[in-house]
């Protein structure tokens, strides 16, 4: 393992580097060090502080990948630190690890010139999942939407937030909340968080998940979660909601919590209790638990876009950025460039293709009546005929 500082970013061998002027937009003095095939004391911390995002913490990195071969990107202004970046030599190709964080443009020129500069090799430089859009880019670039999420951006108070909720959808939950505590006298809502959640109650969750799926006659997707690696993640940043009725476990939720944002991972209920809309309780219950840890904003993952902004929650999309060293390596690498046009032009294609799948179920019905009654004056035509009547 090895540190190497920059001097400049297209030239490497200096003692120390510093950036006067305004290389990244600014006015600041930037110093920049390349940490090779390691990862310093300081950046879980600072990882933490400076993207409050799960996705790229150390502990969830470790539970579910490995630390093993990652190097490390850090840029200070004076003894600050303002930005890390994790990634993998690969090669002809640097894959960064961080994902789901906000990553200005200048602080991705700076990160691609300094790994270009010591890594000869690398031919192209990918991120996953950014919540960063380039444009006007010095360097050749492709991005894609990769990763959708549905982000509560919280409003100062709880109250606040209930009273952004549709009256008639709150009203429903309110009455089913009253109703389920009527017929079932034992129903409560329990809290837990790190150390205190149990493996047996996130099995629970997983197994309602699983229950909930078969119901609806949809492919599980729990039998891929390995508890493992989600418990080492748990222990460091989890948060359990739980519904239970007679002490048993009929809702959960599964989430981690990292500085003010929340990040829910599983939701499931009893399908058992639906009449009771208990789904969107768990869901309000996880939400309103956030406020209560000081959160500012709740990630309610991808899918079911149209049910979570019920709860306010807004579509956002993550971006896919593979940036190359020059136009030759974009050819060079044809597989890659050629694989991401593809991908957005099928993202492009694919809105529009619904549309006409929308149309065609639209008119289904008309169509649908036209082919029996024109059916029926077959049938009826050939009837009234007496050369084909028994």
């Amino acid at each position: 393992m090895g540190r190497q500082d920059v001097s400049n970013p297209l030239q490497l061998g200096q003692p120390f580097h510093t950036w006067t002027g305004n290389p990244l937009g600014d006015s600041t003095v930037s110093s920049i060090t390349l940490y090779d095939n390691e990862i310093p004391k300081f950046a879980k911390a600072t990882l933490e502080r400076l993207y409050e995002n799960v996705y790229c913490t150390l502990p969830r990195i470790a539970a579910y990948e490995t630390v093993k071969g990652i190097s490390t990107y850090v840029r200070r202004i004076g003894e600050k630190i303002v930005a890390i970046i994790l990634f993998r030599d690969l090669g002809s190709r640097i894959a960064v690890v961080n994902q789901q964080i906000s990553l200005t443009q200048s602080e991705i020129l700076s990160f691609c010139h300094a790994v270009f500069a010591k890594y000869r090799k690398a031919q192209a430089i990918s991120f996953y999942a950014l919540d960063t859009r380039l444009e006007d880019f010095p360097l050749p670039f492709q991005q894609t939407g990769a990763l959708e999420e549905n982000i509560i951006y919280f409003s100062k108070t709880k109250e606040m937030y209930l009273a952004s909720i549709r009256p008639t959808f709150l009203k429903k939950l309110n009455k089913s909340a009253e109703l389920i505590r009527a017929d079932h006298p034992t129903y409560k809502i329990s809290y837990f968080a790190r150390t205190q959640i149990k493996k047996a109650h996130v099995e629970d969750v997983l197994e309602l998940a699983k229950k909930r799926m078969i119901s609806k006659g949809k492919q599980t997707y729990t039998d891929s979660i390995d508890i493992i690696p989600l418990m080492a993640t748990l222990r460091s940043y989890g948060h359990l909601v739980v519904a239970t009725i007679d002490d048993k476990i009929c809702a959960g939720s599964v989430s981690f919590k990292v500085g003010q944002r929340n990040f829910h991972q599983i939701a499931a209920h009893d399908p058992t209790y639906d009449r009771y809309e208990l789904g969107n309780q768990i869901w309000l219950a996880a939400i309103l638990h956030s406020f209560d840890l000081n959160g500012s904003e709740c990630w309610l993952m991808g899918g079911k876009s149209e049910q979570k902004s019920k709860f306010r929650a807004r579509q956002h999309i993550l971006n896919t950025i593979i940036v190359y060293r020059s136009q030759l390596h974009v050819f060079l690498n044809c597989k890659t460039s050629l694989g991401l046009w593809l991908r957005q032009k099928n993202a492009n294609i694919k809105p529009r293709l619904q549309v006409m799948v929308d149309r065609l179920e639209g008119k289904a019905p008309s169509v649908i009546r036209f082919l029996r009654n024109t059916h029926v004056r077959k049938t009826t035509t050939s009837r009234s005929n007496p050369a084909h009547e028994d």
